[in-house]
């Protein structure tokens, strides 16, 4: 990992954290952006992770924000995502080397080229889009697909790939699956996490306590969540070795 120069980009701490440990990066600067975001750079070596918060606006601001920080580097794309792909399954590690952006139809294509080395299988190669809501439901999911052709869904990665893209940076997007085609989330589990990406545990104390006959689907994507992270602190561990 010491020999690999990466920067990786990351939207919530519960992403984040799994490999924050995995890697033993320490947090070394602080900044507050846009958005009302403040963030934090996590380094080791010369692997460095941002935490941008959720959203395309975000997502911008934060990369934009790392990058006037250090030098630039090759960027890696992590997170976790929605299935759009029936066959896909919660925990599955997916490397989307197309990316659209939904709101704008544009196309961005990774090189390839940043974090290297990563085990090919049946989810690498993938087709991803960011979206600007949530899509919660299996019919939102299907009718995604069936319009864009893509895989799986987030909403952060094609704000990031735009930046490297400006700034001539190679980047590849791993994400690993949370929720499958035909899960529904809760309705309004965005609103769950803080804009710098941290949980906001009173306002899940009191979605919990207005909508209680939702705590047994929000405790499953909490279960599911932590697996994908994992899943995905793995695969990143193996790209910096």
């Amino acid at each position: 990992m010491a020999d690999t120069e990466l920067l990786i980009m990351t939207a919530v701490r519960a992403e984040a954290d799994p490999i924050i440990r995995r890697l033993e990066l320490q947090a070394e600067r602080f900044g507050v952006r846009g958005f009302g975001g403040a963030s934090v750079l996590h380094r080791r070596g010369r692997v460095i992770l941002c935490v941008t918060g959720m959203g395309a606006a975000m997502a911008t601001s934060g990369i934009e924000w790392a990058l006037s920080a250090i030098e630039p580097r090759p960027v890696l794309i992590v997170g976790v995502s929605g299935a759009l792909d029936p066959a896909m399954k919660v925990g599955d590690v997916v490397t989307a080397t197309r990316v659209i952006d939904d709101a704008t139809g544009e196309v961005f294509a990774s090189s390839g080229a940043a974090g290297g080395g990563a085990d090919a299988d049946a989810n690498d190669g993938r087709t991803l889009v960011t979206v600007a809501a949530v899509a919660a439901t299996p019919d939102a999911k299907a009718a995604l697909r069936q319009r864009t052709g893509a895989d799986l869904v987030d909403m952060e990665s094609a704000a990031i790939a735009r930046v490297c893209q400006q700034r001539g940076l190679a980047w590849t997007c791993v994400r690993a699956i949370s929720d499958a085609a035909n899960d529904t989330l809760p309705p309004g589990v965005e609103r769950l996490v803080r804009p710098d990406g941290r949980a906001n545990l009173s306002a899940a104390i009191v979605y919990a306590l207005t909508h209680p006959h939702r705590i047994p689907g929000l405790s499953r994507l909490g279960r599911n969540t932590s697996i994908a992270a994992v899943k995905l602190a793995d695969r990143v561990a193996g790209l910096c070795s």
